[in-house]
């Protein structure tokens, strides 16, 4: 078993972060999402979200960071928002497609009333 409830990893964190600088955004979401130890161990280095982004193909852009710094933007809130679905932005139906606005962190469905609908 490679970890324990409340345990690190049975591997060295030098063995885990190469293994995490190798696999793409979408992998790296998953294992944030898997545990405490990895939401850490990965929150607190968001170059590795950076490196994974610029080598997945086609590479990812950077984000397009708002005016506000106290905005909630991170590596890794960039990345969820790409790959990780959400709800629609106008009839919180839960979607698996890219977001339609970036820059307004917004995600419509198939429904013509939603497409067709401006916020």
């Amino acid at each position: 078993m490679l970890l324990g409830y409340g345990q690190r990893s049975g591997f060295p964190a030098e063995i885990v972060l190469e293994i995490c600088l190798l696999v793409t955004p979408i992998d790296l979401l998953k294992l944030y999402y898997t545990c405490r130890y990895f939401k850490t161990f990965l929150g607190q280095r968001p170059w590795v979200w950076r490196r994974a982004r610029q080598r997945f193909l086609p590479p990812i852009p950077d984000p397009v960071l708002p005016p506000d710094p106290t905005a909630n933007w991170s590596e890794v809130a960039y990345i969820s928002l790409i790959f990780g679905g959400g709800k629609c932005s106008i009839c919180h139906v839960p979607v698996q497609t890219l977001p339609n606005s970036f820059a307004m962190k917004e995600r419509r469905c198939k429904r013509l009333a939603c497409i067709t609908r401006w916020k």
